[in-house]
């Protein structure tokens, strides 16, 4: 049963073994988890210039080397596509780092090459990963001769794994305190809303805050290819969270270094204002 609202800025999806009801009320019970505990799969930063980028690959070597603070490992351009793509894999952390210059965008990005069981590898806890995004912001907007940046974009995913899929749902459901699920339960559940709020640092802006809950159990089984075996397979059961905090398309840009600071800074805090107290709605 799928439910979208006539703005289509909700929706809640369920899979479900037999059916369920899906109804609008308090749920109690599971106390809300802590930033701490939200492992970080894959960040991104997002940024559309208000002139064309003329030396792609430039800008991509150079804001590679400025944000993370060696040279990448590869770079590839993608003539079809008018862009350049620098890139690192860290086998320890199992993390690739990545930045994309297109003709007017720049994406900055790093995520976990594997599916995240614990904190402890790719861009550790959610804390953690705050204060890698914070040493990017500010890396980014200090490089001289930067584009102007008129729209702006903060891409998070997160995720805690817990021991059962009634765990992870109770998780998710303690972060969404409008909506409850009766009996049965569904197999895997969605909720996805876009809550706009206006900013604090430029009057009359708009900000999005498109946002998915999502609890769901995954089987993993390893394979090797030179052994031709593949080891017992496992079930994982996730508690997932990924949002896309952004300026809206009718902001207003370009923005001065000191205000595209501001607004990442803002975007971020966006980031962890949902994880604390859940969806605002």
């Amino acid at each position: 049963m799928t439910f979208t609202s006539p703005t289509a800025d909700l929706l809640i999806g369920t899979n479900r073994r037999t059916e369920a009801l899906l109804t609008t009320a308090i749920t109690a019970g599971t106390a809300r988890p802590g930033l701490a505990d939200w492992a970080t799969q894959s960040i991104r930063l997002v940024a559309f210039t208000d002139k064309p980028v003329d030396d792609r690959k430039s800008l991509a070597t150079d804001t590679f080397e400025a944000v993370f603070g060696a040279p990448a490992a590869t770079v590839i351009s993608q003539a079809q596509a008018a862009t350049e793509r620098a890139f690192s894999v860290d086998a320890q952390t199992q993390l690739q780092s990545v930045i994309v210059v297109a003709p007017r965008r720049i994406d900055v990005a790093s995520a976990c090459m594997g599916m995240i069981e614990t904190g402890s590898i790719g861009l550790g806890a959610f804390p953690d990963a705050l204060k890698s995004l914070q040493s990017w912001i500010d890396a980014w907007l200090a490089m001289p001769g930067y584009p102007s940046l008129e729209r702006l974009a903060l891409l998070v995913e997160l995720r805690i794994v817990k021991p059962t899929y009634e765990d992870a749902l109770s998780t998710i459901a303690s972060l969404l305190p409008a909506v409850s699920i009766d009996d049965p339960l569904p197999r895997d559940f969605l909720f996805r809303a876009n809550r706009r709020c206006h900013s604090s640092v430029v009057e009359a802006l708009l900000l999005n805050r498109l946002t998915s809950w999502e609890a769901a159990s995954y089987t993993i089984q390893d394979i090797s290819p030179q052994q031709n075996a593949s080891s017992p397979s496992r079930e994982i059961h996730l508690a997932q969270f990924t949002t896309d905090c952004n300026t809206d398309i009718a902001g207003k840009g370009p923005f001065p270094v000191a205000t595209s600071r501001a607004l990442l800074n803002e975007l971020s805090g966006l980031v962890a204002s949902l994880l604390e107290h859940g969806d605002p709605r």
